[in-house]
């Protein structure tokens, strides 16, 4: 076909009964794209700068127009939050608002695989019951937050991290213990040992669980206790428990979701 019945088609399918800047100005192989059948495969290749989000956004906002089924819709994924907001952008403007609901998906990689992989199934991995019937996690906590909640006993393993005690009162132990809160560790499969934050302010570096338990200061801090009941195992358990009850009350981290 020629650049005029294309650009007509375009005009005809999006309803257009004046002349549109952002069509006028497409090229052949642009028009091509926006008109081709959706029913086979199709590769958009262009240099940076060229236009290929407005294109995508307007080929959404052609097929978009006219869709007929409740229950399978588009998934237009992007790396950006700015290249999916143009998109989006551009499919409202000449497909309506509609064009981008239910059962459309118009977003980033991240937030594709949040809505539509983690949010539905992450719960009965991590033993999170749900809230009125909402079984998606609560929140995706930063492993460097402090917020309140985070002060629960039940998110802290028995063992904490030790310090020097700086003002010790007669008679006190030469070490302090900062107990670690459940979104500073993850469990790494391939070293299979967790991997903590320790809990000092600007502390950025991560360090093995094995790492910090041969500490000199862990070491003494712990001593009475390994002298007598406490084990490598108990420690890790105790990781595991705090973890464990982070999730049940349908909190992940990043690495978490990772995981």
């Amino acid at each position: 076909m020629t650049i005029e019945q294309l650009r007509q088609i375009i005009y005809k399918r999006l309803n257009i009964t004046v002349n549109d800047d952002n069509i006028d100005r497409l090229t052949l192989e642009q028009m091509e794209f926006i008109t081709h059948d959706i029913n086979i495969p199709c590769y958009l290749e262009a240099c940076p700068g060229s236009g290929k989000t407005e294109v995508v956004g307007i080929k959404a906002a052609y097929e978009l127009i006219d869709w007929k089924s409740n229950f399978s819709g588009f998934a237009i994924v992007s790396f950006t939050n700015n290249a999916s907001n143009e998109i989006e952008k551009r499919a409202k403007k000449y497909a309506g608002a509609n064009a981008t609901s239910h059962p459309h998906f118009i977003g980033t990689l991240d937030s594709f695989f949040y809505k539509y992989i983690l949010c539905p199934f992450v719960h009965g991995l991590v033993g999170f019951k749900g809230k009125n019937g909402d079984c998606s996690p609560r929140a995706i906590i930063d492993e460097k937050s402090n917020a309140d909640f985070l002060n629960n006993n039940k998110y802290h393993p028995k063992t904490s991290y030790a310090v020097v005690n700086k003002d010790p009162k007669p008679g006190a132990h030469a070490y302090r213990g900062i107990p670690i809160s459940a979104n500073r560790f993850y469990f790494d499969a391939k070293k299979n040992d967790f991997i903590v934050l320790p809990p000092i302010d600007n502390v950025r570096v991560f360090s093995t669980l094995s790492e910090i338990l041969n500490r000199p200061e862990q070491r003494a801090f712990l001593r009475p206790w390994i002298e007598t009941w406490l084990t490598q195992e108990k420690i890790t358990e105790g990781f595991w428990i705090a973890k464990r009850a982070f999730w049940a009350d349908g909190f992940l981290t990043f690495e978490t979701v990772n995981f």
